[in-house]
Protein backbone atom coordinates (compact mmCIF):
# COMPACT_ATOMS: atom_id res chain seq x y z
CA UNK A 1 0.00 0.00 0.00
CA UNK A 2 3.08 2.38 0.52
CA UNK A 3 3.49 2.25 -3.22
CA UNK A 4 -0.34 4.11 -4.05
CA UNK A 5 -0.14 6.36 -1.18
CA UNK A 6 3.44 7.40 -2.49
CA UNK A 7 2.14 7.81 -6.18
CA UNK A 8 -1.73 8.99 -5.66
CA UNK A 9 -2.64 12.45 -5.10
CA UNK A 10 -6.18 11.79 -3.21
CA UNK A 11 -8.17 9.21 -1.89
CA UNK A 12 -11.71 8.56 -2.41
CA UNK A 13 -13.34 5.63 -0.44
CA UNK A 14 -11.62 3.15 -1.20
CA UNK A 15 -9.99 4.05 -4.58
CA UNK A 16 -7.12 6.21 -5.38
CA UNK A 17 -6.51 9.06 -7.50
CA UNK A 18 -2.90 8.78 -9.73
CA UNK A 19 -2.59 11.40 -12.41
CA UNK A 20 -0.41 10.96 -16.03
CA UNK A 21 0.07 13.20 -18.43
CA UNK A 22 -2.86 12.23 -20.67
CA UNK A 23 -5.29 11.20 -18.00
CA UNK A 24 -6.29 10.06 -14.20
CA UNK A 25 -6.35 7.05 -12.98
CA UNK A 26 -8.56 5.81 -10.29
CA UNK A 27 -7.41 2.86 -8.32
CA UNK A 28 -9.36 0.45 -6.23
CA UNK A 29 -7.45 -0.10 -2.87
CA UNK A 30 -6.92 -3.73 -3.33
CA UNK A 31 -4.82 -3.03 -6.55
CA UNK A 32 -1.48 -3.82 -5.67
CA UNK A 33 1.51 -2.13 -6.10
CA UNK A 34 3.81 -4.24 -4.17
CA UNK A 35 5.87 -5.18 -7.68
CA UNK A 36 7.05 -1.93 -7.73
CA UNK A 37 7.89 -0.98 -3.87
CA UNK A 38 11.46 -1.82 -4.99
CA UNK A 39 11.48 0.84 -7.20
CA UNK A 40 10.23 3.43 -5.46
CA UNK A 41 11.99 2.89 -3.00
CA UNK A 42 14.96 3.26 -5.28
CA UNK A 43 14.16 6.77 -6.27
CA UNK A 44 13.67 7.82 -2.79
CA UNK A 45 17.52 6.38 -1.99
CA UNK A 46 19.06 8.58 -4.73
CA UNK A 47 17.06 11.77 -3.50
CA UNK A 48 18.07 10.97 -0.32
CA UNK A 49 21.89 10.58 -1.02
CA UNK A 50 21.37 14.06 -3.11
CA UNK A 51 19.86 15.37 -0.26
CA UNK A 52 22.31 14.85 2.55
CA UNK A 53 24.83 16.01 -0.31
CA UNK A 54 23.30 18.87 -0.46
CA UNK A 55 22.88 19.85 2.96
CA UNK A 56 26.72 18.51 3.93
CA UNK A 57 28.00 20.99 1.47
CA UNK A 58 26.21 23.81 3.44
CA UNK A 59 27.09 23.00 6.45
CA UNK A 60 23.20 21.59 7.14
CA UNK A 61 23.42 18.40 8.20
CA UNK A 62 20.71 18.88 10.97
CA UNK A 63 18.52 21.17 8.89
CA UNK A 64 15.73 18.61 8.46
CA UNK A 65 15.81 17.68 12.46
CA UNK A 66 13.97 20.51 12.98
CA UNK A 67 10.30 19.65 13.11
CA UNK A 68 9.15 23.15 12.11
CA UNK A 69 10.99 23.19 9.20
CA UNK A 70 8.10 22.55 6.27
CA UNK A 71 7.01 21.97 2.82
CA UNK A 72 6.45 25.43 1.22
CA UNK A 73 3.91 24.50 -1.36
CA UNK A 74 1.49 22.26 1.26
CA UNK A 75 2.91 23.58 4.58
CA UNK A 76 3.08 19.84 6.12
CA UNK A 77 6.08 19.09 8.50
CA UNK A 78 6.99 16.80 11.13
CA UNK A 79 4.74 17.35 13.51
CA UNK A 80 1.88 17.11 10.62
CA UNK A 81 3.29 13.77 9.24
CA UNK A 82 6.58 12.42 11.16
CA UNK A 83 7.02 10.52 7.82
CA UNK A 84 7.63 13.23 5.71
CA UNK A 85 10.10 13.34 3.29
CA UNK A 86 11.45 16.93 2.26
CA UNK A 87 13.91 17.69 -0.07
CA UNK A 88 15.22 21.91 -0.96
CA UNK A 89 13.84 23.11 -3.48
CA UNK A 90 17.05 25.04 -4.52
CA UNK A 91 20.89 24.35 -4.64
CA UNK A 92 21.47 26.96 -1.14
CA UNK A 93 18.08 24.68 0.26
CA UNK A 94 16.35 28.07 1.00
CA UNK A 95 13.07 26.03 1.01
CA UNK A 96 12.18 22.09 0.74
CA UNK A 97 9.83 20.52 -0.96
CA UNK A 98 7.83 17.72 -0.10
CA UNK A 99 7.70 14.18 -1.96
CA UNK A 100 4.03 14.47 -2.45
CA UNK A 101 4.15 17.89 -4.04
CA UNK A 102 6.75 16.51 -6.33
CA UNK A 103 4.70 14.16 -7.45
CA UNK A 104 2.17 16.00 -8.29
CA UNK A 105 4.11 19.12 -9.59
CA UNK A 106 5.84 16.98 -12.21
CA UNK A 107 2.39 15.18 -12.99
CA UNK A 108 0.94 18.82 -14.07
CA UNK A 109 4.09 20.11 -15.52
CA UNK A 110 3.74 22.77 -12.62
CA UNK A 111 7.22 24.99 -12.34
CA UNK A 112 8.63 24.55 -9.01
CA UNK A 113 12.05 27.04 -8.36
CA UNK A 114 13.32 29.18 -5.68
CA UNK A 115 11.79 32.58 -5.87
CA UNK A 116 14.93 34.49 -3.98
CA UNK A 117 16.91 36.79 -6.40
CA UNK A 118 20.07 34.98 -7.32
CA UNK A 119 18.11 31.37 -7.15
CA UNK A 120 15.55 33.38 -9.68
CA UNK A 121 17.72 34.31 -12.19
CA UNK A 122 19.43 31.20 -12.78
CA UNK A 123 15.89 29.52 -12.68
CA UNK A 124 16.93 27.03 -10.23
CA UNK A 125 15.00 23.63 -10.53
CA UNK A 126 16.82 21.20 -8.06
CA UNK A 127 14.71 19.48 -6.76
CA UNK A 128 12.27 18.67 -9.64
CA UNK A 129 15.97 18.39 -12.33
CA UNK A 130 17.06 15.59 -9.00
CA UNK A 131 13.03 14.11 -9.34
CA UNK A 132 13.31 13.91 -12.38
CA UNK A 133 16.53 12.14 -12.56
CA UNK A 134 15.37 9.51 -9.75
CA UNK A 135 11.76 8.96 -11.17
CA UNK A 136 11.30 10.34 -14.47
CA UNK A 137 12.61 6.19 -16.12
CA UNK A 138 10.99 4.57 -13.84
CA UNK A 139 7.49 6.55 -12.62
CA UNK A 140 5.87 4.86 -16.17
CA UNK A 141 6.62 1.61 -14.93
CA UNK A 142 5.39 2.51 -11.56
CA UNK A 143 2.08 3.40 -13.20
CA UNK A 144 1.89 0.23 -15.32
CA UNK A 145 0.77 -2.12 -13.22
CA UNK A 146 -2.33 -0.79 -11.39
CA UNK A 147 -3.47 0.63 -14.84
CA UNK A 148 -2.70 -2.19 -16.81
CA UNK A 149 -6.38 -2.51 -19.26
CA UNK A 150 -8.50 0.03 -17.37
CA UNK A 151 -11.86 0.90 -18.15
CA UNK A 152 -12.37 3.86 -20.72
CA UNK A 153 -15.88 5.43 -19.39
CA UNK A 154 -17.79 7.89 -21.53
CA UNK A 155 -18.89 9.17 -18.44
CA UNK A 156 -18.64 8.76 -14.69
CA UNK A 157 -20.73 10.67 -11.68
CA UNK A 158 -18.60 11.98 -8.84
CA UNK A 159 -20.54 11.50 -5.63
CA UNK A 160 -20.13 10.34 -1.94
CA UNK A 161 -21.54 7.22 -3.56
CA UNK A 162 -18.39 4.52 -3.44
CA UNK A 163 -16.76 4.22 -7.33
CA UNK A 164 -16.61 1.09 -9.28
CA UNK A 165 -14.11 -1.60 -7.71
CA UNK A 166 -12.18 -1.52 -10.80
CA UNK A 167 -9.50 0.82 -12.38
CA UNK A 168 -11.07 3.47 -14.04
CA UNK A 169 -9.17 6.12 -17.00
CA UNK A 170 -10.27 9.41 -17.18
CA UNK A 171 -8.97 11.52 -19.99
CA UNK A 172 -10.30 14.44 -21.84
CA UNK A 173 -13.01 12.75 -23.58
CA UNK A 174 -14.60 11.60 -19.91
CA UNK A 175 -17.57 13.64 -18.90
CA UNK A 176 -17.36 14.24 -15.51
CA UNK A 177 -20.09 15.47 -13.16
CA UNK A 178 -19.91 16.94 -9.93
CA UNK A 179 -22.57 16.37 -7.32
CA UNK A 180 -23.07 16.81 -3.82
CA UNK A 181 -19.90 16.32 -2.75
CA UNK A 182 -16.89 18.54 -1.36
CA UNK A 183 -13.64 17.66 -2.64
CA UNK A 184 -10.11 19.02 -2.07
CA UNK A 185 -9.02 21.59 -4.06
CA UNK A 186 -6.05 19.67 -5.96
CA UNK A 187 -9.05 17.01 -7.08
CA UNK A 188 -10.77 20.09 -8.92
CA UNK A 189 -8.02 21.39 -10.57
CA UNK A 190 -7.02 17.82 -11.59
CA UNK A 191 -10.14 17.05 -13.16
CA UNK A 192 -10.74 20.54 -14.82
CA UNK A 193 -7.65 20.62 -16.41
CA UNK A 194 -7.46 16.21 -17.54
CA UNK A 195 -11.66 16.12 -17.99
CA UNK A 196 -14.76 17.08 -19.67
CA UNK A 197 -15.73 18.04 -15.94
CA UNK A 198 -19.24 19.78 -15.29
CA UNK A 199 -20.75 20.97 -11.87
CA UNK A 200 -23.58 20.22 -11.01
CA UNK A 201 -25.59 21.35 -7.80
CA UNK A 202 -24.13 21.44 -4.45
CA UNK A 203 -20.36 21.30 -5.01
CA UNK A 204 -17.91 22.76 -2.67
CA UNK A 205 -13.49 22.73 -1.98
CA UNK A 206 -12.26 23.07 0.79
CA UNK A 207 -8.14 23.02 1.32
CA UNK A 208 -5.61 20.57 0.42
CA UNK A 209 -5.42 17.11 2.85
CA UNK A 210 -2.52 14.64 2.74
CA UNK A 211 -2.84 12.30 -0.46
CA UNK A 212 -3.53 8.66 1.67
CA UNK A 213 -6.80 10.47 3.59
CA UNK A 214 -10.20 9.68 2.26
CA UNK A 215 -11.70 13.33 1.53
CA UNK A 216 -14.85 11.71 1.62
CA UNK A 217 -14.34 11.02 5.65
CA UNK A 218 -13.28 14.61 6.24
CA UNK A 219 -15.43 16.34 9.14
CA UNK A 220 -17.89 19.78 8.18
CA UNK A 221 -14.68 21.85 10.48
CA UNK A 222 -12.47 20.77 7.94
CA UNK A 223 -14.65 21.09 4.77
CA UNK A 224 -15.24 24.63 6.30
CA UNK A 225 -11.93 25.59 7.18
CA UNK A 226 -10.60 28.91 5.48
CA UNK A 227 -8.03 28.08 3.21
CA UNK A 228 -5.36 30.06 0.65
CA UNK A 229 -6.44 29.07 -3.05
CA UNK A 230 -3.24 30.05 -5.04
CA UNK A 231 -3.01 29.57 -8.79
CA UNK A 232 -0.33 31.09 -10.83
CA UNK A 233 1.50 30.51 -14.08
CA UNK A 234 -0.48 27.60 -14.89
CA UNK A 235 -0.88 26.72 -18.37
CA UNK A 236 -4.33 25.45 -19.38
CA UNK A 237 -6.31 24.06 -22.32
CA UNK A 238 -8.97 24.58 -24.84
CA UNK A 239 -10.46 21.71 -22.65
CA UNK A 240 -10.13 23.69 -19.15
CA UNK A 241 -10.89 27.01 -20.72
CA UNK A 242 -14.80 25.20 -21.98
CA UNK A 243 -14.88 23.46 -18.95
CA UNK A 244 -14.69 26.94 -17.07
CA UNK A 245 -17.00 28.39 -19.03
CA UNK A 246 -19.71 26.07 -18.35
CA UNK A 247 -19.43 26.83 -14.75
CA UNK A 248 -22.11 28.22 -13.49
CA UNK A 249 -21.46 31.50 -11.86
CA UNK A 250 -21.30 31.49 -8.11
CA UNK A 251 -21.95 27.47 -8.03
CA UNK A 252 -18.78 26.58 -6.38
CA UNK A 253 -18.95 27.39 -1.83
CA UNK A 254 -15.80 27.68 -0.61
CA UNK A 255 -14.66 29.25 2.82
CA UNK A 256 -11.30 31.42 1.87
CA UNK A 257 -9.02 32.86 4.15
CA UNK A 258 -7.33 33.91 0.60
CA UNK A 259 -7.69 34.14 -3.25
CA UNK A 260 -4.40 34.76 -5.86
CA UNK A 261 -5.01 33.99 -9.40
CA UNK A 262 -1.90 35.62 -11.23
CA UNK A 263 -0.54 34.90 -14.66
CA UNK A 264 -3.53 32.32 -15.69
CA UNK A 265 -6.27 31.71 -17.56
CA UNK A 266 -7.74 29.74 -14.22
CA UNK A 267 -8.35 33.54 -13.54
CA UNK A 268 -11.39 33.17 -15.18
CA UNK A 269 -12.59 30.65 -11.93
CA UNK A 270 -13.11 33.94 -10.00
CA UNK A 271 -16.94 34.64 -11.21
CA UNK A 272 -17.97 30.77 -10.80
CA UNK A 273 -16.72 30.87 -6.77
CA UNK A 274 -19.31 31.19 -3.91
CA UNK A 275 -17.15 32.58 -1.30
CA UNK A 276 -18.72 32.26 2.50
CA UNK A 277 -19.87 35.47 3.54
CA UNK A 278 -19.19 34.23 7.61
CA UNK A 279 -15.13 34.41 6.37
CA UNK A 280 -13.69 37.77 5.74
CA UNK A 281 -10.95 37.55 3.09
CA UNK A 282 -7.05 38.43 4.03
CA UNK A 283 -6.60 39.32 0.02
CA UNK A 284 -8.13 39.14 -3.32
CA UNK A 285 -5.06 38.85 -5.60
CA UNK A 286 -6.32 38.99 -9.67
CA UNK A 287 -3.45 39.62 -12.00
CA UNK A 288 -3.36 39.24 -15.81
CA UNK A 289 -0.15 39.37 -18.23
CA UNK A 290 -2.21 39.11 -21.40
CA UNK A 291 -4.97 40.14 -22.08
CA UNK A 292 -6.58 36.47 -23.24
CA UNK A 293 -6.43 35.56 -19.76
CA UNK A 294 -9.17 38.09 -18.57
CA UNK A 295 -10.81 38.29 -22.18
CA UNK A 296 -14.12 36.11 -20.79
CA UNK A 297 -14.95 37.86 -17.60
CA UNK A 298 -14.88 41.31 -19.36
CA UNK A 299 -17.10 39.58 -21.52
CA UNK A 300 -19.71 38.41 -19.40
CA UNK A 301 -23.13 40.76 -18.12
CA UNK A 302 -23.41 39.66 -14.79
CA UNK A 303 -21.25 41.74 -12.07
CA UNK A 304 -18.93 40.07 -10.01
CA UNK A 305 -20.27 39.78 -6.04
CA UNK A 306 -17.64 40.33 -3.49
CA UNK A 307 -18.10 40.04 0.36
CA UNK A 308 -15.73 41.20 3.20
CA UNK A 309 -12.01 41.66 2.03
CA UNK A 310 -9.74 43.25 3.76
CA UNK A 311 -7.25 44.19 0.56
CA UNK A 312 -8.42 43.58 -3.41
CA UNK A 313 -5.27 44.27 -5.70
CA UNK A 314 -5.59 44.24 -9.30
CA UNK A 315 -2.53 43.89 -11.33
CA UNK A 316 -2.18 44.23 -15.11
CA UNK A 317 -5.05 43.53 -17.17
CA UNK A 318 -6.60 42.28 -14.35
CA UNK A 319 -7.22 46.22 -13.77
CA UNK A 320 -10.04 45.70 -16.04
CA UNK A 321 -12.25 43.65 -13.99
CA UNK A 322 -12.94 45.87 -11.50
CA UNK A 323 -15.46 47.10 -13.93
CA UNK A 324 -17.58 44.33 -13.00
CA UNK A 325 -16.70 44.51 -9.39
CA UNK A 326 -19.61 45.24 -6.66
CA UNK A 327 -19.62 44.91 -3.01
CA UNK A 328 -22.14 42.97 -1.43
CA UNK A 329 -24.73 43.77 1.22
CA UNK A 330 -23.07 45.69 3.65
CA UNK A 331 -19.94 44.42 3.20
CA UNK A 332 -16.49 46.59 3.73
CA UNK A 333 -13.30 46.25 1.16
CA UNK A 334 -10.62 47.59 3.53
CA UNK A 335 -8.04 48.56 1.01
CA UNK A 336 -8.09 48.83 -3.00
CA UNK A 337 -4.66 48.54 -4.58
CA UNK A 338 -4.63 48.83 -8.67
CA UNK A 339 -1.62 48.72 -10.60
CA UNK A 340 -0.84 48.66 -14.57
CA UNK A 341 3.03 48.56 -16.03
CA UNK A 342 2.00 49.05 -19.35
CA UNK A 343 -1.01 51.27 -21.25
CA UNK A 344 -2.29 48.91 -23.01
CA UNK A 345 -3.39 47.30 -19.09
CA UNK A 346 -6.11 49.62 -18.64
CA UNK A 347 -7.13 50.58 -22.46
CA UNK A 348 -10.50 47.88 -21.82
CA UNK A 349 -11.51 50.35 -19.01
CA UNK A 350 -10.50 53.93 -20.54
CA UNK A 351 -12.21 52.94 -23.52
CA UNK A 352 -15.87 52.69 -21.96
CA UNK A 353 -18.03 55.26 -22.39
CA UNK A 354 -19.89 54.86 -18.35
CA UNK A 355 -18.39 55.23 -15.62
CA UNK A 356 -18.85 52.83 -13.16
CA UNK A 357 -19.03 52.29 -9.38
CA UNK A 358 -17.54 49.50 -7.23
CA UNK A 359 -18.69 50.23 -3.76
CA UNK A 360 -20.07 53.56 -2.75
CA UNK A 361 -18.38 54.61 0.32
CA UNK A 362 -17.39 51.09 1.38
CA UNK A 363 -13.83 50.93 0.39
CA UNK A 364 -11.76 52.82 2.94
CA UNK A 365 -8.03 53.11 1.49
CA UNK A 366 -7.39 53.68 -2.70
CA UNK A 367 -3.93 52.70 -3.83
CA UNK A 368 -3.19 53.66 -7.47
CA UNK A 369 0.18 52.52 -9.09
CA UNK A 370 1.34 53.61 -12.06
CA UNK A 371 -0.88 53.71 -15.69
CA UNK A 372 -3.65 52.33 -13.24
CA UNK A 373 -4.07 55.93 -11.77
CA UNK A 374 -5.97 56.73 -14.95
CA UNK A 375 -9.13 54.96 -14.10
CA UNK A 376 -9.87 57.26 -11.53
CA UNK A 377 -11.80 58.97 -14.40
CA UNK A 378 -13.90 55.60 -15.32
CA UNK A 379 -14.60 55.94 -11.39
CA UNK A 380 -17.79 56.90 -9.50
CA UNK A 381 -17.10 58.07 -5.79
CA UNK A 382 -19.12 59.98 -4.13
CA UNK A 383 -18.62 63.15 -2.83
CA UNK A 384 -19.66 61.98 1.03
CA UNK A 385 -17.33 59.22 0.66
CA UNK A 386 -14.82 58.89 3.13
CA UNK A 387 -11.55 57.73 2.56
CA UNK A 388 -9.04 57.18 5.01
CA UNK A 389 -5.91 57.05 2.50
CA UNK A 390 -5.97 58.53 -1.01
CA UNK A 391 -2.63 57.16 -2.54
CA UNK A 392 -1.02 57.79 -6.12
CA UNK A 393 2.39 56.57 -7.24
CA UNK A 394 3.22 57.40 -11.17
CA UNK A 395 4.77 59.73 -13.11
CA UNK A 396 3.78 62.03 -15.73
CA UNK A 397 4.18 60.26 -18.56
CA UNK A 398 1.95 57.17 -16.98
CA UNK A 399 -1.02 59.94 -15.65
CA UNK A 400 -1.16 61.63 -19.00
CA UNK A 401 -4.61 60.30 -19.76
CA UNK A 402 -5.47 61.75 -16.62
CA UNK A 403 -4.78 65.25 -17.60
CA UNK A 404 -6.94 65.38 -20.08
CA UNK A 405 -9.82 65.88 -18.09
CA UNK A 406 -11.04 69.03 -17.05
CA UNK A 407 -10.13 71.27 -14.25
CA UNK A 408 -12.29 69.85 -10.85
CA UNK A 409 -14.34 67.35 -12.87
CA UNK A 410 -13.66 64.04 -10.73
CA UNK A 411 -15.27 63.76 -7.75
CA UNK A 412 -12.85 62.24 -4.80
CA UNK A 413 -15.10 62.77 -1.61
CA UNK A 414 -13.92 63.08 1.32
CA UNK A 415 -10.66 62.62 2.19
CA UNK A 416 -8.27 62.05 5.76
CA UNK A 417 -5.66 65.02 5.30
CA UNK A 418 -3.15 62.49 6.56
CA UNK A 419 -3.81 59.73 4.17
CA UNK A 420 -3.69 62.06 0.75
CA UNK A 421 -0.78 62.04 -1.49
CA UNK A 422 -1.31 62.84 -5.00
CA UNK A 423 0.95 64.15 -7.77
CA UNK A 424 -0.11 67.91 -7.86
CA UNK A 425 -0.95 67.91 -11.12
CA UNK A 426 -3.79 65.45 -10.68
CA UNK A 427 -4.76 67.26 -7.89
CA UNK A 428 -6.05 69.82 -9.96
CA UNK A 429 -8.52 67.71 -12.33
CA UNK A 430 -10.32 66.54 -8.78
CA UNK A 431 -12.69 67.27 -6.40
CA UNK A 432 -12.10 66.99 -2.97
CA UNK A 433 -12.61 67.82 0.74
CA UNK A 434 -9.88 66.78 3.32
CA UNK A 435 -10.75 66.18 6.50
CA UNK A 436 -8.45 66.39 9.84
CA UNK A 437 -10.26 65.14 12.78
CA UNK A 438 -13.87 66.93 12.69
CA UNK A 439 -12.94 70.05 10.97
CA UNK A 440 -13.15 69.97 6.84
CA UNK A 441 -10.24 71.74 4.83
CA UNK A 442 -12.02 73.05 1.87
CA UNK A 443 -12.24 76.20 -0.40
CA UNK A 444 -15.22 77.11 1.56
CA UNK A 445 -13.54 78.03 4.39
CA UNK A 446 -13.63 81.55 5.16
CA UNK A 447 -10.63 83.44 4.26
CA UNK A 448 -8.16 84.52 7.51
CA UNK A 449 -7.29 87.83 8.76
CA UNK A 450 -4.47 89.81 7.75
CA UNK A 451 -3.41 89.54 11.55
CA UNK A 452 -4.86 85.04 11.49
CA UNK A 453 -2.40 85.12 8.72
CA UNK A 454 0.37 86.13 10.45
CA UNK A 455 0.03 84.06 13.48
CA UNK A 456 -0.47 81.46 11.30
CA UNK A 457 2.89 81.63 9.42
CA UNK A 458 4.71 82.18 12.74
CA UNK A 459 2.95 78.81 14.20
CA UNK A 460 3.64 77.00 11.17
CA UNK A 461 6.17 77.99 9.05
CA UNK A 462 6.06 79.28 5.74
CA UNK A 463 6.96 75.89 4.09
CA UNK A 464 4.29 74.02 6.24
CA UNK A 465 2.03 77.03 4.86
CA UNK A 466 2.69 76.31 1.37
CA UNK A 467 2.32 72.88 2.03
CA UNK A 468 -1.55 73.51 3.51
CA UNK A 469 -1.87 75.34 0.59
CA UNK A 470 -1.16 73.01 -2.20
CA UNK A 471 -3.21 70.40 -0.03
CA UNK A 472 -6.13 72.83 0.61
CA UNK A 473 -6.09 74.63 -2.59
CA UNK A 474 -8.48 72.03 -4.80
CA UNK A 475 -11.17 71.90 -3.43
CA UNK A 476 -15.14 72.12 -4.36
CA UNK A 477 -14.55 75.54 -6.37
CA UNK A 478 -18.15 75.25 -6.99
CA UNK A 479 -19.23 75.84 -3.26
CA UNK A 480 -17.60 79.24 -3.11
CA UNK A 481 -19.83 80.84 -5.75
CA UNK A 482 -23.12 79.45 -4.57
CA UNK A 483 -25.43 82.02 -3.33
CA UNK A 484 -27.78 79.60 -1.82
CA UNK A 485 -24.61 77.74 0.40
CA UNK A 486 -23.36 80.99 1.32
CA UNK A 487 -26.92 82.63 2.33
CA UNK A 488 -27.83 78.95 4.37
CA UNK A 489 -23.60 79.52 5.51
CA UNK A 490 -24.42 83.07 6.89
CA UNK A 491 -27.69 82.17 8.77
CA UNK A 492 -25.78 79.60 10.58
CA UNK A 493 -22.85 82.14 11.60
CA UNK A 494 -24.32 85.34 11.37
CA UNK A 495 -20.88 87.17 12.44
CA UNK A 496 -19.61 89.86 10.32
CA UNK A 497 -17.05 89.46 7.52
CA UNK A 498 -14.07 91.58 6.68
CA UNK A 499 -15.44 94.52 5.07
CA UNK A 500 -18.42 95.38 7.73
CA UNK A 501 -15.67 94.89 10.36
CA UNK A 502 -13.81 97.35 8.65
CA UNK A 503 -16.70 99.55 8.28
CA UNK A 504 -17.95 99.23 12.21
CA UNK A 505 -14.42 99.94 13.74
CA UNK A 506 -14.04 103.08 11.44
CA UNK A 507 -17.21 104.12 12.51
CA UNK A 508 -16.53 103.62 16.58
CA UNK A 509 -13.19 105.34 15.85
CA UNK A 510 -14.78 108.19 14.32
CA UNK A 511 -17.41 108.56 17.52
CA UNK A 512 -14.32 108.52 19.95
CA UNK A 513 -12.44 111.51 18.02
CA UNK A 514 -16.02 113.79 17.95
CA UNK A 515 -16.24 113.07 21.66
CA UNK A 516 -12.60 113.67 22.47
CA UNK A 517 -12.08 116.72 20.45
CA UNK A 518 -15.35 118.33 22.68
Amino acid sequence: MESLQNTSFARHGETYFLKRDECIFLVPRLSSLSENTKEIKKGKDLLDTRRKEVLAGLGRKDALDDDDTNCMFCNYSKKDDPEIFLFPLCKMAHFFICFDCLVEYDNTNTITECSLDGCEREHDRFAMDEYKKAFGPDQEEVLKTPTRSPQLPDNLLLTTAALPDEVICLTEQTLVSLEDIAVPENVFFSLLLKTKMRVRKNVSIFGDIRNDEDFLGVDEATRNKPFRLKRSGETATDLALENIRLIPQNSISCTLLSLSLKKTVLINIFPKLRISEYCEMETLTLSADKEEQVAAILAQEQPIYVGRVREMVFEGYAVNILTKIKISGDSEVKTLRLSADREEHVAATLAREQTFCVGGGRVKNMIWGSYAVNVLAKIEISEDCLLEMFVMHANEEQFSKLLEAEDRSIEAGRIRKSGFYVPEEIKRKLRYTLVDGERSATSEEQEPTPVEEQESTQATGPSQVKDLSQAEGHGREEETSSPGREEKRSKKNPSLGRKEKAVLNFSLVTMVFFWLSF
